[in-house]
């Protein structure tokens, strides 16, 4: 059987998926915070307000909670504090979370992004994908993605960094 360990009241609705690391809870709410909620207590521990814009991904890697806004910007936030150690922002929405690989930082606008100083410089390592090339563009015809409500799908915007070995 299930037990309820605890319910939290937050001030709107979350819209980005939670994400769980160690004992804290991170989730994106629609009053534009990030959260950091104790597991166990469900106990807020931090909020970090993303510069009037919903969180849109979450990803956390060591000392860092990485978030994205739908303001474009890519925020790096000390886990423990709730304090932005840095932000970056893109000229394109961010389409997913980014990917962290043997401390390289990637993340994809209309360029790929990397960072191998944890956010300090980045070097765009394509060329500007954001061709809105009609001939890729026939979701109708391919049932390819399905529209939704970024418009990464008319942009031609990343959508998912993997990292293969």
């Amino acid at each position: 059987m299930i037990e309820n360990l605890w319910g939290k009241k937050l001030n709107s609705s979350i819209y980005s998926g939670p994400v769980i690391f160690g004992n804290k809870l991170f989730c994106g709410v629609r009053d534009k915070f990030l959260y950091a909620i104790d597991c166990f207590t469900g106990d807020e521990i931090w909020s970090f307000d993303t510069q009037g814009n919903e969180v849109k991904h979450i990803c956390v890697y060591g000392e860092f909670v990485f978030c994205s806004n739908l303001g474009y910007t890519l925020f790096a936030i000390d886990i423990k504090t709730g304090d932005e150690i840095w932000s970056f922002k893109a000229d394109s929405r961010i389409g997913a979370p980014p990917s962290v690989e043997n401390d390289i930082v990637y993340f994809g606008s209309q360029f790929v992004h990397k960072s191998t100083d944890k956010g300090d410089t980045w070097t765009v390592i394509s060329p500007d994908l954001t061709t809105n090339d009609p001939d890729k563009l026939k979701q109708h015809e391919s049932g390819g993605l399905t529209m939704d409500a970024t418009g990464a799908e008319n942009h031609c915007t990343i959508l998912v960094i993997t990292i293969l070995q």
